[in-house]
């Protein structure tokens, strides 16, 4: 009798574990499988003022199209419906699944998914952009204010003409390529920064980078006489003095070389 009920007890046990491995595989269905799940979708641009792209991870790559009005969204998820679009009240926004701790999984293959969005020239509007973790990468001359931020990973941006620029990130280098611009804010607590400005005429009124620990290098239009700069590292090296008039150029570094460069 007691080896019996010893026999019965070991199956309950077996079955039991059975069923808490099924529980906890179904609730790991957000994690990647080996396959991705693509879409392609596209929008009219009338009555867009603001794109709005905040998601928990993965890369977010912003492109001009010269040849569209439309805009043209395409996702690469860790299963199907892991990003969301929607247009309302003029903001066509882009948005992935809230993640819990049995996802953090999909963060070791972070690089492999992601959104691509084409931007008709013609879009005046506002662009925000947010990614817990992944890369930002924002190309051509659209929009009147960019602000991209992340939590882990590069932001790039190339040959823009944005008015205003508000670029952050926690831990990842910033490349601002080719840019004109009037108010910029470049900010990362560890990375390097790099700006070079658009080689036409300037329309800079004023710069602020800040590094805690990385370097700084500023390619600026005119000559020295043409900014009033502010610039100081904790640690490391800085080739340009402070003072001057004209556009407002503040260099703030903890751990890090500061460079500037002038170029008319």
């Amino acid at each position: 009798m007691k080896k019996n009920i010893i026999t019965i007890a070991a199956v309950a046990l077996i079955l039991a574990g059975v069923a808490y491995m099924v529980i906890i595989a179904d609730q790991f269905h957000g994690t990647p499988s080996g396959e991705n799940f693509v879409s392609q979708e596209s929008y009219p641009s009338d009555g867009i003022s603001l794109i709005s792209l905040g998601v928990d991870v993965g890369y977010i790559n912003i492109t001009e199209n010269k040849s569209s009005d439309r805009f043209w969204i395409s996702t690469v998820g860790v299963y199907e419906d892991f990003y969301t679009v929607s247009v309302k009240d003029g903001t066509l926004s882009v948005t992935s699944v809230e993640l819990n701790w049995r996802d953090r999984e999909v963060y070791k293959t972070v690089g492999t998914y992601g959104i691509t969005v084409s931007v008709p020239s013609s879009f005046e509007g506002r662009l925000t952009v947010r990614t817990e973790a992944g890369n930002i990468s924002i190309t051509g001359e659209f929009a009147e204010e960019i602000s991209a931020a992340t939590d882990t990973g590069e932001i790039i941006v190339d040959a823009t003409s944005a008015p205003r620029l508000d670029i952050s990130a926690k831990t990842g280098s910033i490349n601002v390529n080719a840019a004109s611009a009037d108010k910029i804010t470049l900010k990362t607590d560890t990375g390097s920064i790099s700006f070079t400005e658009k080689a036409s005429a300037s329309a800079l009124t004023s710069i602020s980078a800040e590094t805690k620990v990385g370097s700084v290098s500023l390619a600026l239009k005119g000559s020295r006489g043409n900014y009033s700069v502010t610039a100081k590292t904790d640690v490391g090296d800085c080739n340009v003095e402070n003072g001057g008039d004209g556009a407002y150029v503040d260099i703030s570094v903890g751990t890090g070389d500061i460079v500037v460069s002038f170029k008319n």
